[in-house]
């Protein structure tokens, strides 16, 4: 039996060996470990946080268990006392290079080359869960894979899926303590070269997503910078993904009318964030969901997701969500017929927007703003929300909502008496339609053609 913390694939072609790869302890056998080591002070509640915050490694959590023996702590008082100090590695430290945590892991780094000691350093710089080949790639400004082959060898990275790659918890916190071997400004150039990766890559899977939006003019990808190959739909799907923009991607396939691959996209989402506990992203999604229930005219089931998300976001003193929770209600009230409450409830929305500086979701609770003041028969004030909205939405150049906005227009200022005015909105609304091809147009058209229809040649004001 041959044991390393490297691959040994030369043994592997030779043939006659069989390879075993031994993955991270889960909670079961972290228990086994720690009860093992530290009779009688283990508690099972403990064990499992113990178990991630030591990434499942046997030498973490033997270490943990050795000073849980050694001077009698209930585990719950060690993981506070870890959890407060924020840096495993130095509560890991035994005073023996034998089995010290971050002298074990420098034997696996001091083997590899230069070039690859290097690419592992900037891995500190990571923020996410984890990183895509190019943007990897960027950070050191290569696009030989060697590099990479050395750390997959040595098992200081994992490729858990195809293309993407991360680091647990303790090697992330080890590559990031090696950084300071690195000056400041070789390290903002990595951190621009990443950045520029991610958007180009964002910018290029944009263009076969959406491929009538307005682009917005950024400076081309310096030197160094690896950009994702996205060259058709499939492929701009596929980046999304493994960036892990479940609720991006579902979000785009819905403004494209794919409510059925937006749901999955949703449902999936939602059930990573439960899973691992983020509030915020949970209501974020549940956002999204209420979205497609008003698509598909599920007012009470679109008003219970947002109520969900509402709560969770206030939990969570996430703003901009609960501003887009209260939107939704404002908007399920609209369709009720409660058009008072809708009002109150986007001029809340409206509020949150303005103070997160989210100018998009300003534009949406003015938009709705505009129609319900149109129902309780207040005509200025529904054209200065509508105009509000438009002004946004040509600066965002989003020329959808500017078509469905100068359409709402063209509403109101028939119900005032000013149809000359309403049929130059419908008339502008019905051109950018066309141009994106959108089936609305013949909507608004039918509109135009009535009122032209019916118009006499006095018109009040």
């Amino acid at each position: 039996m041959i044991t390393s913390r490297t691959e040994l694939t030369g043994l592997l072609v030779d043939g006659g060996v069989r390879r075993v790869a031994l993955g991270l302890l889960g909670q079961s056998d972290a228990r086994v470990l720690i009860a093992d080591r530290a009779a009688g002070v283990a508690e099972d509640d403990a064990v499992g946080e113990l178990a991630a915050m030591c990434a499942g490694l046997p030498l973490a959590l033997a270490i943990i268990a050795a000073q849980a023996a050694q001077h009698r702590f209930p585990l719950r008082t060690l993981v506070r006392q870890l959890r407060s100090e924020g840096r495993l590695l130095d509560a890991l430290d035994t005073g023996d290079v034998r089995t010290t945590a971050r002298a074990v892991l420098s034997w696996s780094y001091e083997t590899l080359s230069p070039g690859a000691q290097r690419l592992f350093r900037y891995l500190g710089l990571m923020t996410g869960a984890d990183i895509a080949w190019p943007a990897m790639a960027s950070l050191i400004g290569t696009r030989s894979r060697t590099l990479l082959a050395e750390l997959l060898r040595a098992n200081l990275v994992e490729e858990y899926l195809p293309g993407r790659f991360r680091l647990h918890d303790l090697l992330r916190e080890y590559s990031a303590g090696l950084l300071a071997e690195e000056t400041e400004q070789d390290r903002l150039a990595a951190c621009t070269r990443m950045v520029d990766s991610y958007l180009h890559g964002a910018l290029a899977a944009d263009v076969a997503l959406k491929a009538q939006r307005l682009r917005i003019t950024v400076p081309p990808a310096g030197p160094g910078v690896e950009v994702p190959a996205i060259t058709d739909y499939l492929s701009g799907l596929d980046w999304f993904a493994e960036a892990k923009a479940c609720l991006m991607l579902g979000r785009t396939l819905l403004r494209q009318d794919r409510q059925h691959d937006a749901e999955g996209m949703f449902q999936s989402a939602l059930r990573l964030f439960r899973e691992f506990g983020g509030a915020a992203e949970e209501a974020d999604v549940l956002t999204s969901i209420a979205t497609l229930h008003l698509l598909r005219w599920q007012i009470e089931d679109a008003a219970a997701a947002a109520r969900e998300a509402l709560s969770l976001a206030e939990t969570v003193r996430q703003l901009n969500c609960q501003a887009a929770a209260l939107r939704i209600i404002g908007r399920c009230d609209l369709e009720r017929g409660d058009h008072e409450q809708a009002v109150e409830r986007c001029t809340a929305a409206l509020e949150l927007y303005r103070v997160t500086g989210d100018t998009e979701g300003e534009a949406a609770a003015q938009r709705w703003l505009g129609t319900a003041y149109r129902k309780l028969g207040r005509w200025d004030e529904s054209v200065r929300h509508h105009e509000r909205s438009l002004e946004i939405d040509i600066d965002l150049g989003d020329d959808y909502y500017v078509a469905v906005v100068l359409d709402q227009l063209g509403l109101t200022y028939v119900a005032m008496g000013r149809q000359t005015d309403a049929e130059s909105a419908w008339q502008h609304s019905v051109a950018i339609l066309d141009y994106l091809d959108h089936p609305q147009a013949d909507t608004v058209r039918a509109r135009l053609l009535k009122n032209e229809g019916s118009r006499s040649g006095t018109e009040p004001r």
